[in-house]
């Protein structure tokens, strides 16, 4: 099975002479998570019920499953220290919780084997996510912390491992929800621009109390990326939305 990602293209060989450890990353990211792609229906796991369940067919993840990279990994620029940022989509209706939760085992497995470090337990990769809830909690009550970052993660920097017809239709129901048909030609995406910022705000403030107090661990990591990785990942949607303003209600949402 072929992971749903780019390959390494011309502009990036074009950067080797100005960039070439950035260049040397992607490569290596790409890698990476084609040979996880390949090795991702080779791994035996029990299901919700305890039953045994040997490889799947090569190439086959379930219809209304998605595998959605986050991270340095979906940016391509992956260390060999970088952590897999993954999360399993299901589409109710096509495929269920528990299927996607033996899916997501099945990632946690081939990345284990293939040297590639997970993050910590508990996190916001660790659970199966419904398309539905990314798509229609946008503000609401039930749109908790967890479900933001998947959601302004997947939208800003993630990619399919495998897929990708159910990532590219949630990426459109996104979309579509963040830009209404009432949207004039002159204003940008406002309901993305205040997302976006929503998302900025809630991270430094989540710093703060993972950095506070004598128990505090990992301040100077997680300070490197608030002030680089987490500040891009700002700019970049704050951009993109900045950018919808003189277009048309179709042109913005391509």
């Amino acid at each position: 099975m072929t992971a749903d990602h780019a390959p390494v293209g011309a502009g990036f060989t074009a950067l080797e002479a100005d960039a070439p450890h950035l260049v040397q990353l992607r490569r290596r990211t790409e890698a990476q998570l084609g040979r996880l792609s390949d090795a991702l229906p080779m791994v035996p796991v029990l299901d919700d019920d305890d039953l045994f369940r040997g490889a799947e067919p090569a190439g086959v993840i379930e219809p209304g499953l998605s595998v959605v990279v986050c991270g340095s990994y979906g940016r391509g620029e992956a260390g060999p220290q970088a952590d897999l940022d993954s999360y399993v989509l299901y589409e109710p209706g096509r495929a269920t919780e528990a299927r996607a939760r033996v899916l997501a085992r099945r990632v946690h497995g081939a990345a284990k084997a293939a040297g590639i470090r997970q993050p910590a337990d508990g996190g916001a990769f660790e659970s199966a996510q419904s398309t539905d809830d990314l798509i229609n909690t946008i503000g609401g009550v039930a749109d908790v912390n967890q479900i933001t970052t998947r959601r302004l993660l997947m939208l800003l920097e993630g990619r399919a491992l495998a897929g990708d017809a159910v990532f590219r239709r949630t990426l459109d129901g996104l979309i579509a929800t963040y830009v209404q048909d009432h949207h004039g030609r002159d204003d940008p995406a406002t309901f993305l621009l205040n997302d976006v910022i929503r998302y900025y705000r809630s991270i430094c403030v989540d710093f703060e109390m993972k950095t506070r107090g004598v128990e505090a661990k990992g301040w100077g990591l997680r300070n490197v990326k608030l002030v680089f990785s987490r500040k891009l990942l700002y700019v970049s949607g704050v951009v993109a939305a900045a950018e919808t303003a003189g277009l048309a209600v179709e042109e913005k949402r391509r």
